[in-house]
């Protein structure tokens, strides 16, 4: 298939190992879009905590923005999701479930749920 844009994506990560296979991560992101000819990104931090050998959960809180004239906030959010290893060492299921704050809504909640089954080959 074609796509006729252009865009770009840039990612900077810190992470850090807590003990125990637990672990803290600062995520930033940015976004670059030839159509809208602005910058939208978000920051978020996340704890990720391993449970058992089979199982993790982690925890997450952030916002996401956009850059006109002056960078403002959009959105913020919060979420937990728990990951669960189902078959062998190749299928997993996860489940996330949050709350969005949108600026357009008036940063009323809004709730969210997301079911996920990822498997790797």
């Amino acid at each position: 298939f074609r796509i006729d844009r252009l865009f770009s994506t840039t990612t900077l990560l810190f992470s850090r190992d807590t003990g125990g296979g637990d672990k803290v991560e600062f995520r930033n992101n940015l976004y670059w879009s030839h159509d809208s000819q602005e910058f939208t990104g978000n920051n978020f931090i996340t704890y990720y905590q391993k449970l058992s050998e089979r199982r993790a959960i982690s925890y997450s809180v952030g916002g996401s923005f956009v850059t006109k004239e002056a960078k403002y906030y959009t959105e913020y959010g919060t979420s937990v999701s728990l990951r669960q290893l189902i078959h062998k060492d190749w299928l997993y299921f996860q489940y996330s479930g949050g709350f969005n704050f949108p600026k357009d809504e008036g940063f009323d909640i809004q709730p969210n749920a997301t079911l996920l089954f990822e498997a790797f080959f």
